[in-house]
């Protein structure tokens, strides 16, 4: 193969590989995909773009363009929404129309209609929202679930040593722990 039929060549990603899978057995290829911290860094760094997630995570059902505009556009102008003139719905109107909703949709954040203008929350949403501010979306405290663990394990440990209870054994403990352990970062790597 020549440098230069190797410099045409169209390099093909997960999308374009889904295309070729007949639409009934699309369901089960598992197209899960993972956004690099700077792909979420670069997506959130706009604040169009936050405003769309942050709208789209407090909300359980497909919203509209339209809805979605006059909140930008009432939070960025500061006035109501009923008081909002028409220029300013055109700007964020063409500015989320033209560039940012295409970009989350691309890379799975959410699912855009260009077509009826529905905007639903996509695959790689959850994501995304660890690093949103969302009021009232409760975090999960890993830190304070692995410092529990940590001190029952000492405290344990301890009392193993103590010869208060001779059933556990040192080795037993130990395998315990790594195997607790093990499990609290799988979850945590899910979530």
């Amino acid at each position: 193969m020549s440098v230069e039929s190797l410099t045409q060549t169209r390099s093909i990603g997960a999308r374009d590989l889904l295309e070729c899978v007949p639409e009934p057995l699309q369901a089960l290829v598992h197209t899960e995909h993972r956004l690099e911290k700077e792909e979420v860094f670069d997506l959130l760094y706009n604040p169009r773009r936050r405003a769309t997630l942050q709208f789209l995570a407090r909300r359980d059902r497909p919203r509209s363009l339209t809805e979605l505009v006059e909140l930008i556009a009432a939070e960025e102008n500061g006035v109501p929404i009923g008081e909002l003139e028409r220029q300013q719905r055109r700007r964020v109107h063409v500015s989320l129309y033209q560039t940012h909703l295409p970009l989350l949709d691309d890379v799975g954040a959410i699912e855009y209609d260009r077509e009826t203008g529905a905007i639903t929350p996509g695959p790689c949403m959850d994501e995304l929202l660890p690093y949103l501010d969302l009021p009232g979306v409760r975090r999960i405290p890993w830190r304070s679930y692995y410092g529990r663990v940590l001190m029952g394990y000492c405290c344990l440990g301890a009392v193993v040593l103590g010869g208060v209870l001779s059933a556990l054994s040192l080795p037993t403990l130990a395998f315990a722990t790594t195997v607790l352990f093990l499990g609290l970062a799988l979850v945590q790597g899910r979530y």
